[in-house]
């Protein structure tokens, strides 16, 4: 054991910095195997390619319309002449759009803001573990295993911004845990990553929360609970304060502009049976997050974890709970889409790295043998290595899982340019069932409709256009709407290019 030593004392060199290393080998290791590098540079596509590009949207509109900060926007026009639309804090549009100003329009440099910020997780997950578990190698271990997840993966390269969540409030977390130190950055950063995670992601407050109230209450000592509670009051106040107002100026500018692109509100399920059938789509989705493998392994620990639960750390213990309750509430408050929509849990992945930190936390406390150590080591490692290799096969199936069709809007905008229908024109799109996306891949600002919608919604829409854009003309044929379509301009492949009727507009 002591020439093992100076792999393990945190004051070596090696000791320091070999167990961070670990951590981002295994970071490239799951990367490589997910062929990140070339999908960066792909067209938006896959999973839930509507939530994208909304976001995707925003950035873009920002950019085209040189947008001032507080009045995002998106291509949708339906309900308001310049789409603006408000839901989370647009700090990613925004800073993507001044990217885009400074190097040009290219989706790569949206998807690698997201990537980095996302990263930055990692870093502070290590440093949690490392304050809670008291050795870097563990600490390591735990990071490396939560971070071994296809939804991690998958979503720190799209344009959603649960990834960079889920970073601040890990960075909330590791600066709470340091408050009493008697630094007052430590409050200041708290207090801000509290309020950039629940600006980006209102739900990050419910991760955020719960570890702030056992941190508060888990000496079960008035003395304790009180400076922790004197510590941490002012900046979760103000933070929540901040939080709140944008919430409360985002319904007010969408009911002003009547454009409700993002969802601010509750959708508990319906009924048992509408219940059971969302947990048995979330028991089968369940590889999403994680491999069955891991699966296995957290359930069997953390059933032999409660056998040992005396040993446990108290702390670890019941942040674990806490999380899990809190998800199960968010999970019911939102459950029409709970089950389906993956990026709601990144920010909630937290909690797999707490509840591994508790599983790990009781190992270390019963004192093992060092040999036991060394064989559970070498097991995690294991299967860290096996999530990492298959983790390409759930990012690779729902990154293809995306409409072929909007390929054929691809390069439309040369188009459309050439055809004369600029961007100051309003073009409806047909056939989509999005709210922005093929207006987003043709960078025009419009309406979009689909053969299920109202007919006289359908017709409120055209009136709001001057051109159109069709790759299904059954509705040129349709005798209260061929009218509308005054001149064929064009065709681009399978789209058709319209100039809409201007008296008829008019006259509606």
């Amino acid at each position: 054991m002591n020439r093992l030593l100076f792999l393990t004392d945190q004051n070596t060199f090696w000791g320091r910095w070999l167990p961070r290393l670990f951590v981002l080998f295994w970071v490239i290791f799951a990367y490589d195997k997910a062929d990140v590098l070339p999908k960066l540079d792909q067209r938006p596509v896959g999973e839930h390619l509507w939530a994208q590009l909304d976001r995707g949207s925003a950035a873009l509109s920002y950019y085209m319309d040189d947008a001032p900060f507080l009045l995002p926007r998106c291509h949708q026009t339906s309900f308001d002449d310049e789409g603006i639309t408000a839901g989370e804090f647009p700090l990613i549009p925004f800073t993507v759009s001044k990217i885009y100003s400074a190097f040009g329009f290219h989706e790569k440099y949206h998807r690698i803001l997201v990537l980095i910020l996302t990263l930055l997780a990692i870093p502070f997950a290590y440093g949690i573990m490392l304050q809670l578990l008291g050795s870097a190698w563990w600490a390591a271990t735990a990071t490396s295993l939560w971070f071994a997840s296809p939804n991690l993966v998958f979503y720190s390269i799209s344009f959603l911004p649960d990834g960079p969540a889920m970073t601040f409030s890990l960075a909330a977390i590791y600066f709470l845990l340091r408050i009493q130190e008697g630094s007052a950055w430590n409050t200041v950063a708290y207090g801000g990553f509290l309020a950039l995670a629940g600006l980006l992601k209102l739900t990050a407050v419910a991760v955020v929360l719960p570890i702030v109230a056992v941190y508060v209450v888990k000496d079960f000592k008035w003395k304790s609970v009180l400076a922790k509670l004197r510590a941490a009051a002012i900046p979760t106040v103000v933070a929540l304060a901040l939080i709140g107002s944008w919430v409360m100026y985002a319904r007010w500018l969408n009911d002003q502009h009547h454009t409700f692109t993002f969802l601010l509100s509750a959708l508990p399920p319906k009924d048992m049976t509408h219940l059971k059938d969302g947990l048995d789509t979330l028991l089968l989705l369940k590889e999403w997050y994680y491999v069955s493998g891991f699966w296995w392994f957290l359930m069997l620990a953390a059933a032999l974890t409660i056998v040992f639960v005396r040993r446990a750390d108290r702390f670890l213990g019941l942040a674990t709970l806490a999380l899990t309750s809190s998800f199960a509430a968010v999970f019911l408050i939102l459950f029409e889409k709970s089950p389906t929509h993956m990026y709601y849990w990144v920010p909630f992945q937290i909690l797999v790295l707490f509840c591994l930190g508790w599983i790990i936390s009781t190992f270390s406390r019963s004192n093992p043998p060092v040999w036991l150590s060394i064989f559970v080591f070498a097991g995690l490692v294991v299967l860290i290595n096996y999530d990492s290799i298959h983790i390409h096969r759930n990012v690779k199936a729902r990154w293809t899982h995306s409409p072929a069709i909007y390929a054929e809007y691809y390069d439309l905008e040369q188009k459309l340019n050439e055809l004369g229908v600029g961007y100051d024109a309003r073009v409806f799109s047909y056939e989509d069932e999005s709210f922005n996306n093929s207006l987003y891949f043709m960078n025009r600002k419009g309406s979009v409709a689909h053969r299920n919608m109202d007919p006289e919604r359908i017709e409120r829409w055209i009136n709001r256009c001057t051109h159109a854009v069709l790759n299904d003309t059954a509705l040129v044929a349709q005798p209260e709407f061929k009218h509308y379509f005054y001149k064929r301009l064009g065709t681009h492949g399978n789209l058709y290019i319209y100039e809409l009727h201007a008296d008829q507009r008019a006259d509606s």
